[in-house]
């Protein structure tokens, strides 16, 4: 695998586009229906939008980063994460075309993120209750719900479709395998 992750050049914008489209299809028709995937990512991820994320991670290195992973000149993969407080980094995104997943490449971009804040201490991201490919992916990395969300849990089963917040310490565990 002759694979590359560098920082997002304002050039890469219309190949994220269609990466991010490409990925939430894929993730989440299952759960929304391919027309309202379709308009969701028409809303969050227009060139204008992207632009914007691009820019701020051009101009506040400390508190933002935006990368992407490109393999034989192709775009096949995009995160992002920004620093919410002294100690706490948010993954934003982390988004892998579907034949490039499983290949360790959502491991390598979860850890340049996460390593770009040398002096955070934990790492937090969102992911649908109904998106279990990705509860499973992140919980191999020692990421567990944190206490808001999983004390609401005990109460009731959380809707498919309900955002579950996940939290794990910095500098993240390696992975089994």
């Amino acid at each position: 695998m002759n694979l590359r992750v560098r920082p997002a050049e304002r050039e890469d914008i219309p190949a994220i586009r269609l990466l991010l489209a490409e990925t939430w299809h894929a993730a989440y028709d299952p759960l929304f229906g391919a027309e309202r995937v379709a308009a969701m990512t028409e809303a969050w991820h227009s060139e204008d939008n992207l632009g914007r994320e691009q820019d701020e991670a051009e101009a506040f290195p400390a508190k933002r980063i935006f990368l992407v992973a490109e393999e034989q000149g192709a775009l096949v993969a995009t995160a992002s994460a920004v620093l919410m407080d002294e100690e706490t980094v948010k993954l934003t995104r982390l988004y892998i075309l579907p034949d490039h997943q499983r290949r360790g490449l959502g491991r390598a971009m979860l850890e340049q993120c996460f390593a770009h804040f040398l002096l955070a201490h934990r790492g937090q991201l969102e992911v649908l209750a109904g998106n279990a490919s990705a509860i499973a992916f992140y919980r191999r990395f020692g990421f567990s719900e944190a206490a808001t969300t999983a004390n609401a849990a005990t109460h009731a089963k959380p809707e498919p479709l309900a955002p579950l917040i996940f939290e794990v310490p910095l500098p993240l565990a390696r992975p089994p395998g």
